[in-house]
């Protein structure tokens, strides 16, 4: 009987938490849809709100994407996955340095003046690295 309540509340709060995701679609202002949509036509994403930016995921040749947008439709930051093996080798080094293991997950992180980062995690840490690959920030997660 422990094991049916459970799995009924497990199953009660996904269903809610994918009913919120897909409400919040709704609520995106026009500047931001039309932003996205002239830079990805075609594409349907799904919105979230990040530390007050509008922020839609989507894939894109096979790749995870998220394009951040504050409320007047300005790109912000735009994250493509990476596969591990497409991160710079100094990435891939410093994580098995420093960390002890190669990292399981990357990213390339375009900001909103052009500048490029990349982000590397492992152990339940996500580490941010410049163009050149000069440690910028460390998090645990």
């Amino acid at each position: 009987m422990k094991k049916l309540i459970a799995l009924f509340l497990l199953s009660a709060g996904l269903s809610v938490g994918a009913q919120a995701q897909k409400h919040y679609n709704d609520k995106v202002p026009a500047p931001v849809k039309a932003s996205f949509a002239q830079q990805f036509p075609g594409t349907s994403p799904r919105w979230e709100m990040e530390a007050g930016q509008y922020v839609a995921h989507f894939r894109q040749r096979r790749q995870d994407v998220s394009v951040q947008y504050a409320a007047d439709g300005t790109r912000t930051r735009m994250e493509e996955e990476l596969k591990v093996w497409q991160l710079p080798l100094p990435v891939i080094e410093y994580m098995e340095q420093h960390y002890g293991d190669a990292p399981k997950e990357g990213a390339k992180v375009t900001r909103a003046n052009g500048e490029i980062n990349y982000e590397a995690t492992v152990k339940g840490r996500e580490v941010l690295f410049d163009a050149s690959c000069t440690v910028l920030e460390e998090e645990v997660k």
